[in-house]
């Protein structure tokens, strides 16, 4: 009796294995990285980031997003001067069936924050992300 428990236990454990590998999925991880001054003058302020959250980035992904506060680093070519300066970072996890349109919608962000706020860039990091929803 002990060995037929054994064995039923084995090959339930091995297609619940199973079956936990086939709900892991491939997903891209896209990190948006904006600088929080403005050029000309100023600041991103916390109303300024919020209109542009809710304006250009809540409709081109509805599903979701965590914002990040962050404080960035880069080196002013101009300058030589290391500046240090409080930024935000948007974290998007998407299937990578849906990357095409995610790209699209990820550029308009990063082209609109340009715009608004007078930058040269918004730097963008992908990777790849086993992802599995519990």
């Amino acid at each position: 009796m002990r060995e037929i428990l054994f064995v039923f236990l084995f090959f339930l454990s091995v297609s619940l294995y199973g079956q936990e590998q086939n709900d892991t999925s491939e997903w891209t991880r896209t990190e948006l990285f904006f600088g929080g001054s403005i050029p000309s003058g100023g600041k991103v302020t916390k109303r300024k980031w919020k209109n542009f959250v809710y304006k250009y980035v809540i409709p081109k992904f509805p599903e979701g997003f965590t914002v990040l506060q962050a404080t960035g680093k880069w080196l002013d070519e101009d300058t030589n001067q290391t500046i240090s300066e409080k930024s935000r970072v948007i974290i998007f996890v998407y299937p990578d069936t849906g990357k095409v349109q995610a790209d699209s919608a990820l550029h308009d962000i990063s082209q609109a924050y340009m715009d608004l706020f007078d930058q040269q860039s918004v730097l963008r990091m992908d990777s790849k992300s086993k992802v599995v929803f519990y």
